[in-house]
């Protein structure tokens, strides 16, 4: 059994660019739909490199002091 990179039934159409159109099951839909993960993965690990490098220049600065405390009296 072959995955279906489609399998939920979502595409793109762009309606002034005829080349971004991924409703057909062709090889080059496949390539767009590709990039655009690939794309989108290297932004979410840029975003959390970024995020990391800060944490340390405020640790650094001692201005992090990380996630506040939630102290509660309830008890399961």
């Amino acid at each position: 059994m072959v995955a279906c990179p489609n399998r939920k039934g979502a595409s793109i159409k762009s309606l002034k660019d005829t080349w971004l159109d991924t409703s057909s099951n062709n090889p080059y839909s496949e390539f767009l739909r590709t990039v655009m993960a690939g794309v989108a993965q290297l932004e979410r690990d840029l975003t959390k490199q970024r995020q990391k490098e800060g944490v340390q220049i405020a640790k650094q600065k001692g201005k992090y002091m990380g996630r506040a405390k939630q102290y509660t009296n309830n008890k399961p």
